[in-house]
Parts: structure tokens; sequence; C-alpha cells
């Protein structure tokens, strides 16, 4: 606990300095999320004030970052640098969890490497001053998986306790109720068929459950269905529009929609644009596929972006560029290493054959896509992945390897459909760290 406590402040400190002296200013959907949380903190729910008009339901973005941030706000008042320094405990808080995590089936030292790195990781210190859903969401997907191993001993307690936590996390960001079915396989090898799947539903039972509450307000204020959020359709037309270039664009009237009114109408007259734009050119939408990949994995610029359009004075293309940079280069080492979190350290009489061509074959992706200047990490990523998802053969005393390799493919799955954008790298970066620390680890 001692480290765990050390860990805290070794990554709260750089967190709350970045802060501090840049989370004044919300930009992009950090705007949005900070409006949200002003509403809520000042008793108007969760609503959009229209001039001339009462107060009108909101729900286009998830509910939970605001509602998190209306929590600070209302106690410390509602000023953006509050809701950074919010931001910066639940970084450190990530760190402590990772750590734990890792130490369930980890030796303590590469525990520590676990958590050190996600404690020292420049992403996700530079990204403490934005006030954007990441951070939180990926402590949520790692806290689930702790919740249901520090109380396995009693099944059906820890998957209810750790599907309350993905709902929690799942208002935060909807896609998170993706991973609940899985958290069963968590258990050892000896207990995994008979319990696994029914682990599982009542995880995923517990999920829905907590975020029932909201899916009947949005029923309720907004007439009709909504799970939590409504801007589902839009991602989807996003991501198969025929202007469409595999990250975020914004849509037109000419792109349809556009007389439609209600938020409920707006998601649901999307939804039927994208996919009849899929329909119509199948072909098409595949061929983005590689381009939303690597808008998502390729490259780190999205805090460097947010903090320089809120201040651009502070922050010239020169420095921009170095930012990137450095940013960028620190999440293809941790990519590598997480890419390996499949190889364990070999035993005396087994055959590596197999090993050394998975090895040889990312050493091959991660050259060939970093080291040469392509700058192209996302085939590296996918294999790393399917891996780390081989674990589940094997017999081990904790699937956390595998837990953490479904996190990222969830996310490659998600944004092949929607769109890529690099800040979603955040959500699984702890997961990366713990990857990391679990190369050539003991069996």
């Amino acid at each position: 606990m001692l480290v765990s406590c050390a860990l805290f402040v070794v990554a709260l400190l750089p967190r709350a300095y970045v802060a501090a002296r840049f989370g004044n200013e919300p930009i992009w959907d950090g705007h949005y999320y900070h409006y949200g949380a002003e509403r809520i903190a000042a008793g108007f729910g969760y609503t959009e004030a229209i001039p001339g008009q009462a107060s009108v339901p909101w729900s286009h973005y998830p509910v939970g970052y605001s509602g998190f941030l209306a929590a600070f706000y209302f106690v410390f008042g509602a000023r953006p640098v509050v809701g950074a320094l919010a931001g910066a405990l639940i970084g450190a808080f990530t760190a402590v969890v990772v750590h734990r995590l890792a130490l369930s089936f980890l030796s303590d030292v590469r525990a520590l490497v676990a958590g050190a790195l996600c404690a020292l990781h420049p992403g996700l210190i530079v990204y403490a001053g934005l006030l954007m859903t990441e951070p939180l969401a990926g402590f949520g997907l790692m806290l689930a998986p702790l919740v249901f191993l520090r109380l396995q001993r009693r099944p059906v307690v820890a998957a209810a306790a750790a599907g309350v936590v993905l709902g929690l996390t799942t208002l935060v960001r909807p896609q998170s109720l993706l991973t609940a079915p899985f958290l069963g396989a968590l258990v050892p090898e000896k207990e995994r068929k008979r319990r696994a799947a029914l682990l599982g539903a009542i995880a995923t039972l517990l999920c829905l459950v907590t975020v029932a509450p909201w899916t009947a307000r949005n029923w309720h204020e907004l007439g009709g269905f909504a799970l939590v959020s409504t801007n589902g359709g839009q991602n989807l037309a996003i991501g198969a529009s025929p202007h469409a270039t595999g990250r975020f664009d914004e849509l037109t009237s000419e792109d349809g929609c556009s007389e439609t009114h209600g938020e409920l109408a707006s998601d649901r007259c999307w939804s039927k644009q994208g996919v009849a734009w899929i329909e119509r050119d199948p072909l098409r939408w595949a061929a983005l596929i590689p381009k939303k990949l690597h808008y998502t994995f390729d490259h780190q610029s999205f805090a460097v972006g947010y903090y320089a359009e809120a201040d651009p004075d502070r922050f010239p293309e020169s420095k921009r560029r170095v930012y990137r940079t450095v940013l960028s280069f620190a999440q293809y080492f941790l990519l590598v290493a997480a890419a390996l979190a499949g190889v364990r350290r070999p035993t005396s009489g087994e055959k590596n054959g197999a090993r050394w061509g998975y090895i040889g074959s990312v050493a091959v992706l991660f050259g060939g896509g970093v080291l040469s200047g392509v700058r192209i990490v996302w085939p590296m990523v996918v294999v790393g992945t399917i891996g780390g998802l081989t674990e589940l053969t094997r017999e081990i005393r904790a699937r956390v390897v595998p837990y953490c390799a479904l996190l990222v493919a969830l996310l490659i799955a998600v944004h092949i459909l929607f769109f890529g954008e690099d800040r979603y790298q955040i959500i699984v970066t702890p997961a990366l760290c713990l990857l990391a620390a679990s190369l050539l680890r003991n069996p």
C-alpha cells in the first residue's frame, strides 16, 4: 500500500501542475462537457438554456463526465481549472489502480513498472489539463477488473460490483458496456468454463441496471429510447459519408437530416443515413478502415492541438511540432512493448519457434512503421491485440492480459465503425501500461 501511495503522489504532482497552468479554457467537446456540468451544478439538470425559452432536456453527449465534474463544481465553484484538477486526481488514482491490478498476476517489481508507466506517461500527464472524457473512462475500465478480482471469492458479488462500475463508466463512454460480458473470463482456468458466461451475464445485467435510470429519463424527456446519449447516429454518419476522411468531419445540411427536429429524431435520421451510405458503397467504406486506424494509433496530437486552440500565443507551431513528436514516440514505444505482452519467458525444453516468429513479426512491423520514418503502427497494434487475446487459451492465474487486449480490440472495432482520432488511445493507455509491464513475464 505504501508503494501505491507513493505512485499516487508521483502521478498527481505533474498532472496538478499541468491542470493548474493550462486547464483554464475548455474548447471543442470540452466546452460542452463544462457547460453541462455548470448546468447540473446549478440545479438545472442536464439541460440546455435556449434564449427566450425554458430549459430544454439535453442528451447529445453522455452525461457521466459532466455529472462527475458537477460534483466538484458544486463544492469548489464552476471553473474549468477545477475540472482539470479533478481530472488530475483521476489520473493519479488510475496509476494506483493499474499498480494494484498488476499485483494480481505480476511480481512486485513488474507491478511497480506498470504503475510507474501510468504515473509518468507523457501523454497521460499532458492530458490532465483537458476537460475530456477519456481519462475517466480509462479509469473505470481498469477499476472494474480490480473490483472483480478483489471480490472473486464471492463470484456473484464480484460480478455485480464490477458491473456497477462498468455501468457508471458506460454513462461516461457508452461503448464501455461492450466490456461487461467478458468480465467472467477473469476467473481462473479451473472455474472458467462453468462460471465465465454466468458471471459475464450478471456483470452485464448490473451494468444495464445502473444505466437504466438515465435511460428512463431520456425516454421521458426526449420521447423515445436512448440508452445514454444521442450522438451515435451522427458518429456513424461521419465515418460513412461520401466525403468521409477517416477522422472527424462536420456534417452539413447537404448530407441530409437538416429538416429533422429534436435530438432523438436527428440521431435516428443520421443512423439511417449512415447505414444507407455503407450499403450504397461498402467497398468505399471498407477502404476507409486503414485511415480510421491510422488516425487512431499512428500519432499523438490531440492534446497539443487543444492547448494551441485555447492559447495560440503560448503554443506556436514550432513548439507544437516538438510536443507532438515527443508524445507520439512515447506512445510508439509503449505500443510495441504492449504488443509483446503475450510473449512469456520461455521454460526449459519448450519449443520457441512460434514465440520468435511472433516477436519477429512485431519487430518488423514496428521497424517498418516507425523507424523507417513512415510512422504507421496500427498493423502492429492489431497483431499485438491478437497476441494478447491468445492468453485466453493458456492456463494462467488471472486473465488480465487478455482483458486489456480486449479493451484495445473493442477500441479498434468501435472506431472502424465510427471514425478515428488519436485521443481515443488515452482510454486504453492505462491498459497498455499494464500490458507493457507484462512483457516476458514468468508463465
